[in-house]
C-alpha cells in the first residue's frame, strides 16, 4: 500500500527543485512533438523564410547530426525530481523472489 507522504518531513529546497525539474520535463513532453512535426514542414517549404525556417529547423538537425553519448552525471543532477516524486528503489535479489513466490 502507498504511504501519503508529508511536504513537512522533506527540505522544503530540493523538493521545490524537483517540482520545476518535473516541470520543465512535462513542457518539453508535451511541446516537442509538436515542433518534430512543424520544423521538418516549415524547412521544406520554406515558411515563413529560407533563413526563418532554417533557425526553427536548426536544434532538430543538430540533434540528427550528433550521435547519443550516454550521461551518467547527468543522472546525479535529476536527484531532486526523484525527492519530489517520493521514489523509492527497492532491490530484490533472486533469494527474495524465491522466499515470497514459495510464500505465496
Amino acid at each position: 500500500m502507498c504511504k501519503k507522504s508529508d511536504i513537512g518531513e522533506k527540505p522544503l529546497l530540493p523538493w521545490l527543485l524537483g517540482m520545476a525539474m518535473a516541470t520543465m520535463f512535462s513542457l518539453v513532453y508535451l511541446i516537442t512533438p509538436v515542433y518534430l512535426l512543424t520544423a521538418g514542414p516549415c524547412l521544406l517549404l520554406r515558411c515563413p523564410s529560407t533563413t526563418a525556417s532554417f533557425y526553427y529547423a536548426l536544434p532538430m538537425l543538430i540533434s540528427i547530426l550528433i550521435p547519443p553519448r550516454c550521461s551518467p552525471f547527468v543522472l546525479r543532477l535529476l536527484r531532486p525530481m526523484l525527492s519530489y516524486f517520493d521514489f523509492e528503489a527497492i532491490y530484490m535479489g533472486d533469494d527474495m523472489v524465491r522466499k515470497e513466490w514459495e510464500s505465496g
